[in-house]
C-alpha cells in the first residue's frame, strides 16, 4: 500500500490540488512492491488482528522523546489505519506537540491559533517556512524486541487543502503559500493515519501477523 498526499501547485493566484496516484495490492509482498520502496523494510507485529493494532512505545519531536508513559499511546489501543487521515494521538502528546509548534508559529490571534491547532481551519504557509517545523516521530515495537521509528515531516502533519481564489479577500496572499490544515488530533490512544503513512509504502501482513514498511519511492517528502 502506498498512500501518496496530494501535491499542490499556484496558478495566477489559485490554489489547486492535483491528484497523486495512490498504490494498493493485494497479496504484496517486499519483491513485489520493489519499484515503490528504498532500503530496508521493518516489521512491527500486529497484536490485535480486527483493528491492525500495533505497539507504539515512544513519541518525539525533533528527536527529543516526550516524556509520556508509553502505556497511555496504547490506551485504549493503537492502531494503523489507511481510512484515517489525521495522525490521532493522546491528549498528553498532543498538548506537548502543540506548545512546541505554537513557538514556532506566529498566528494573528488567539483564536486563530485555537482554530488551527483544532483543525478546523487551514493557515497559509510558505513551503520554505513549512521545511523549518520540526518533525513528529512514532517509535513502533519491532520483531525481536527491536523497536523503529515513523518519521512525520511537516509536510505531512500539516495537511494541504485547497483553497479557490474566490474564497479570500486578496487572491495575491495565495501565491507562493499552500494552505494547511493541522494533521494531529487529540484525544485517546494512538490512530496512525496518512500523515504519518504517507512517506512509507506498507505491506499488512495478516498471516504474519506483522505490518512492514520501507520509504517509499515516489510519494514526496
Amino acid at each position: 500500500l502506498q498512500l501518496c498526499e496530494a501535491l499542490v501547485v499556484h496558478t495566477s493566484g489559485n490554489i489547486v490540488a492535483t491528484s497523486v496516484t495512490s498504490y494498493m495490492e493485494v497479496g504484496a509482498t517486499e519483491s513485489s512492491v520493489s519499484d515503490l520502496s528504498q532500503g530496508a523494510w521493518f516489521y512491527t507485529p500486529i497484536v490485535e488482528e480486527l483493528y491492525y493494532g500495533v505497539t507504539v512505545v515512544g513519541m518525539a519531536v525533533n528527536g527529543t522523546r516526550l516524556d509520556i508513559d508509553c502505556g497511555l499511546y496504547n490506551s485504549p489501543r493503537s492502531f494503523v489505519d489507511s481510512g484515517t487521515t489525521a495522525l490521532f494521538v493522546p491528549q498528553a502528546a498532543y498538548d506537548a506537540i502543540v506548545a512546541i509548534l505554537s513557538t514556532k508559529i506566529t498566528f494573528a490571534s488567539s483564536s486563530d491559533e485555537s482554530l488551527f491547532f483544532s483543525g478546523q481551519e487551514c493557515y497559509l504557509l510558505t513551503p520554505a517556512f513549512i521545511e523549518t517545523l520540526p518533525s513528529i516521530t512514532v517509535t513502533l515495537a519491532g520483531q525481536g524486541g527491536t523497536e523503529f521509528d515513523l518519521m512525520v515531516q511537516p509536510s505531512h502533519y500539516l495537511i494541504a487543502q485547497s483553497v479557490p481564489a474566490s474564497a479570500v479577500t486578496n487572491p495575491a496572499v495565495l501565491i507562493g503559500r499552500d494552505c494547511r490544515s493541522f494533521g494531529i488530533h487529540p484525544p485517546c490512544g494512538t490512530i496512525i493515519g496518512i500523515a504519518a503513512l504517507a512517506p512509507s509504502t506498507c505491506i499488512f501482513d495478516r498471516a504474519g501477523p506483522r505490518i512492514g514498511f520501507a520509504c517509499s519511492t515516489f510519494c514526496r517528502f
